[in-house]
């Protein structure tokens, strides 16, 4: 999903996908409910092309992945924060195969 936008009274259209990829500019409150509403089991690529949520979110975001994330990128890194996302790395690397 890239440039796309789902009204979220349309995201239980989305319980037949089989594969699901995001890229994300921007995280927003509305994205974090869309996948607390069921999405993130289907959730097998996610990519963040801008800034990275908080850590703590985020980490909480990739464990209801149930271990289907296949593929976890960030095109800048923020080198500020780089031990924390070292960790958050070494976590998300756990909870996938």
């Amino acid at each position: 999903m890239n440039g796309f936008i789902l009204p979220c009274k349309q995201l239980n259209t989305l319980s037949n996908v089989k594969h699901l990829e995001i890229t994300l500019w921007k995280w927003k409150p509305e994205t974090v409910a869309a996948f607390d509403n069921g999405l993130c089991p289907l959730l097998e690529v996610l990519k963040f092309q801008g800034d990275l949520p908080p850590l703590d979110v985020l980490a909480k975001f990739i464990g209801k992945t149930k271990g289907h994330l296949q593929c976890f990128y960030i095109k800048n890194p923020n080198q500020n924060h780089y031990n924390h996302t070292q960790l958050l790395l070494k976590s998300i690397a756990k909870s996938c195969p």
